[in-house]
């Protein structure tokens, strides 16, 4: 069974800048991927629709995540604190690795039984909170949220 794309990739660019390779936008077609840069770009360059070209992209095309078997295991608030510690929550790349909260929060703790967080013990400087961070397999966990590259 061949896998379906969430969102298909285009690489878009103006006609006359050959040396740009281009940027990919995510959309249902060529037209709507052109008219999503022309958007993005057309208040800096102040130029027509028509000089947009979009080229379909297989290799950036966004599939379905693969979800880690431990996710079962997991609701949607405790997949959210996940996400929200390694900061996937605004993207699709990792940008941190914190959770502060209250050292006696039980959602958090949960996470640690089951070895997806640590806890740092930093309430000297916090002011009574804690700081948990994800362990290699939360952070495995996280990932697998993720839409993925082909």
């Amino acid at each position: 069974m061949k896998l379906k794309p969430l969102k298909k990739a285009f690489k878009c660019k103006f006609n006359w800048s050959d040396d740009y390779e281009g940027r990919i936008i995510y959309a249902e077609n060529h037209s709507k991927a052109r008219y999503k840069y022309w958007i993005e770009v057309e208040s800096y360059d102040h130029t027509e629709l028509l000089n947009v070209r979009a080229k379909r992209s297989k290799e950036n095309d966004l599939y379905p995540p693969i979800l880690h078997p431990m996710t079962k295991n997991l609701n949607e608030e405790l997949k959210n604190i996940i996400l929200h510690t390694s900061g996937l929550n605004y993207g699709l790349i990792q940008y941190r690795n914190r959770y502060v909260i209250d050292s006696n929060n039980k959602n958090a703790n949960y996470l640690v039984e089951l070895g997806i967080m640590d806890k740092a013990d930093v309430s000297n400087l916090m002011g009574g909170s804690c700081m948990f961070y994800l362990t290699n397999l939360g952070i495995e966990i996280a990932q697998s949220y993720m839409p993925k590259t082909i």
